[in-house]
C-alpha cells in the first residue's frame, strides 16, 4: 500500500515538473486557481479573529475607562467611601441580557444562602448595579437600575429626581431646567457614583429636561456579582 502511494506522488511530480517545462503559464494559472479558495478562506479567518479581538480590546477599553472615571468621582465623596465596607454573598451571573429581558440578571445563589428580596447588588468592581428582586432555592433575579422595572432615586448635582430605565445601561432622569446639569457629571444612588451624564435635552413645552445617563456596569459584561448584606 505505502509503495503504490510512494508511486503515485513520484508520477504526480514528474507529471506536474514537465507540465510546468511545457507549459508554464497555464500552470500558474491552473496553479492560482487550486490556492486562491484557500487562501481567502486564510484571509477570512484572519480578519474574524482581526474583528473579534477588536472589538474585545474596545470592551475592556471602555471598562478600563468608566473604572478611572468611578474611581475620580469616589475621590470626591472620599468621606463616604472611607466609611463604605461592602460585605455579602459572591455570586456567578448565569442569565444577562440579551437572554434576560429589561435589564435583569439571574444569579447563582437564593434563600438557601440566605439571600432575600430588596438586598443591594454590587458587581465585581463594587459598583452599585441594583438590588435582589425574586428569590428562589438556589437562583435570584437582580433587577438593574437600568431596568424599566426598577425604581431607583438618582442624584446629579445635589438635585434628587427618580429614574427611568431604558435598558442597555442606561437611564433616563427628568430635572427641572435650571438645574445645571452638564455631559460628563457623575450621577449617584444612595451616595454610590453609578454613572455618568451622556447628553441633556430641553422637554418641549415645559421647564424641565431629560438627562440621560449611562451606567458604570455593562448588563452585557456583567459576570459576578456581590449580593450586599444591606437591604434597600
Amino acid at each position: 500500500m505505502n509503495k503504490n502511494i510512494k508511486l503515485t506522488c513520484i508520477y504526480l511530480s514528474i507529471f506536474f515538473i514537465f507540465f510546468y517545462i511545457l507549459a508554464p503559464q497555464k500552470f500558474s494559472y491552473i496553479s492560482f486557481k487550486l490556492v486562491a479558495p484557500i487562501w481567502s478562506f486564510g484571509v477570512s479567518l484572519s480578519e474574524i479573529s482581526n474583528s473579534t479581538s477588536n472589538a474585545v480590546l474596545m470592551s475592556q477599553t471602555e471598562e478600563l475607562q468608566k473604572e478611572v472615571f468611578a474611581l475620580k468621582a469616589k475621590e470626591k465623596e472620599n468621606k463616604f467611601y472611607n466609611e463604605i465596607s461592602i460585605s455579602g454573598v459572591l455570586a456567578d451571573v448565569i442569565l444577562r441580557p440579551p437572554k434576560t429581558n429589561y435589564d435583569i440578571l439571574i444569579v447563582s445563589h437564593g434563600s438557601l444562602s440566605g439571600i432575600k428580596n430588596s438586598q443591594k447588588v454590587f458587581d465585581k468592581y463594587e459598583n452599585y448595579i441594583g438590588y435582589v428582586s425574586s428569590v428562589w432555592n438556589n437562583r435570584s433575579e437582580v433587577t438593574l437600575h437600568s431596568s424599566p422595572n426598577a425604581n431607583t432615586n438618582f442624584r446629579v448635582n445635589d438635585f434628587v429626581t427618580e429614574g427611568y430605565g431604558i435598558g442597555s445601561g442606561g437611564v433616563r432622569l427628568e430635572v427641572p431646567e435650571d438645574i445645571d446639569v452638564s455631559a460628563g457629571e457623575a450621577v449617584f444612588v444612595e451616595g454610590f457614583v453609578v454613572g455618568s451624564v451622556v447628553s441633556v435635552e430641553k422637554i418641549d413645552k415645559t421647564t424641565d429636561a431629560n438627562v440621560y445617563v449611562s451606567l458604570l456596569a455593562n448588563p452585557f459584561l456583567i459576570s459576578k456579582v456581590i449580593i450586599s448584606n444591606d437591604e434597600i
